[in-house]
């Protein structure tokens, strides 16, 4: 078997293995994975050995903390290691303990909460806002509490994980459209509407793509719904904070006279230096989620801690330093994507914070990562299953913390392992069976 079937059977059996017991159930994938390991193309579970910035420490295979260059953080503003946010952390433990003990929707809710959402309504003009402990949270829960089984969902092909897992549970009447794709959406919306007019129809994108990097046409988007009588379910967890003049992402583009059929979803993770997430929307909205939201109703509530440092870290974002911040983060991110072409690198997207490189072969990909490493870089190798067999891609986060010096030399070092990736592979194609290419897949 030819080691490019032999991935293919891999991914479909981590996917769907069979077996009465864990050990039937795990033993094959394990050895696989284990194969990867002793080759050094393994690069998942990375530990970190010092805070996270743009210069970190990971702990090597052998023990030993190596210095690395950080390009797989999500810190789009630099926001992470701000003493600001340090000192809020602490007075938020010191007046509200270090636990919440208790769902938000019983007694878990504080204070400090509660004025994070009345900044979010503040910020961004939508009636109401309500908090969960993670991104993932907010966007899976907005959907399995707003959305019934008579519902008809539409939802871009690309759309996140939270997304998609939420939608298969939500409705049986579940519809993809091709990415970013406005012409496949309204054949979807009028085949939906011709056929039921009176049932909610809920439509679910992303202001930003995190593995691609694009955006979908704001104005069409409303126009869609509009004539459809459609609702919108809008993902900002990577572009609220830090894309935009006002720091809103794609939000900025949506007319106010649509916020009653529009609801927003996202992630503190990206901008704000903290875990949590947030749903915004009209009048209504918040008091059903706090009752059906499986996520918000039978979880614990966001620790002091986080909620401390998003309560500072939207005074920051959304105040001139925020603007400042905003404005070095596309400088940095147009001086990277440039450095990158000129390296002869493939990269797709807009100009966002999270710069896709395309590589497609595993193998060449598993490789750079390792000549990477060993050159001092960390980045995220994203594969299968997060992207389909073949399309394989690095995600590079570009923060505003970067210098222009640390963007040039990591996209010099990116280049430098690419090619000798792809030489590797010339060289064992050539001289080796076809079997020993499983160490490198």
């Amino acid at each position: 078997m030819g080691a490019q079937q032999l991935l293919t059977q891999q991914g479909n059996l981590y996917k769907q293995q069979k077996g009465l017991t864990l050990k039937e159930r795990t033993t094959d994938f394990k050895q696989w994975v284990d194969q990867r390991r002793e080759a050094g193309v393994w690069s998942y579970n990375r530990v970190l050995d010092s805070a996270v910035s743009e210069s970190t420490h990971v702990i090597t295979d052998s023990g030993a903390s190596k210095p690395m260059m950080n390009l797989a953080t999500q810190d789009n503003l630099g926001m992470i290691r701000r003493h600001e946010l340090q000192d809020a952390a602490t007075d938020a433990m010191h007046s509200h303990g270090i636990h919440t003990g208790c769902s938000a929707s019983l007694a878990g809710t504080n204070s400090i909460t509660s004025e994070i959402e009345r900044k979010l309504v503040k910020v961004t003009g939508c009636d109401e806002a309500i908090l969960f402990n993670t991104g993932w949270a907010a966007c899976y829960g907005a959907i399995r509490g707003l959305v019934t089984q008579d519902d008809h969902l539409v939802l871009d092909v690309l759309s996140h994980n939270c997304l998609q897992e939420a939608s298969q549970l939500s409705t049986s009447k579940r519809y993809t459209f091709m990415h970013n794709d406005m012409s496949h959406l309204e054949q979807r919306l009028s085949r939906i509407r011709n056929a039921d007019q009176s049932n909610a129809v809920f439509i679910i994108t992303e202001g930003l793509f995190s593995m691609h990097g694009d955006s979908p046409d704001p104005y069409r988007l409303v126009e869609l719904a509009k004539k459809y009588n459609a609702i919108l379910i809008l993902d900002l967890s990577h572009d609220f904070g830090s894309e935009g003049e006002k720091g809103l992402g794609l939000l900025e583009y949506i007319p106010k006279d649509f916020y009653e059929s529009l609801v927003v979803v996202g992630s503190f993770s990206k901008t704000f230096a903290s875990v949590g997430g947030f749903v915004l929307g009209p009048e209504g909205v918040r008091d059903r989620l706090v009752c059906f939201s499986p996520t918000y109703m039978f979880s614990l509530a966001m620790t002091p801690m986080s909620s401390g440092i998003i309560n500072k870290s939207m005074d920051l974002v959304f105040s001139d330093e925020g603007l400042k911040l905003r404005k070095k983060l596309k400088q940095n991110i147009n001086f990277a994507r440039t450095c990158l072409k000129a390296q002869g690198i493939d990269i797709i997207g807009h100009k966002g914070p999270v710069v896709p490189v395309m590589i497609g072969d595993q193998q060449i990909a598993r490789i750079a990562t390792k000549e990477l490493f060993e050159s001092g870089i960390l980045v995220n190798l994203i594969e299968f299953p997060a992207v389909p067999l073949e399309h394989s891609m690095f995600r590079l986060q570009i923060s505003a913390a970067f210098s222009f010096s640390f963007i040039l030399d990591f996209a010099k070092k990116l280049g430098r392992a690419l090619d000798e990736a792809r030489s590797a592979i010339t060289v064992v194609t050539k001289n080796e069976p076809q079997s020993d290419l499983l160490l490198t897949q």
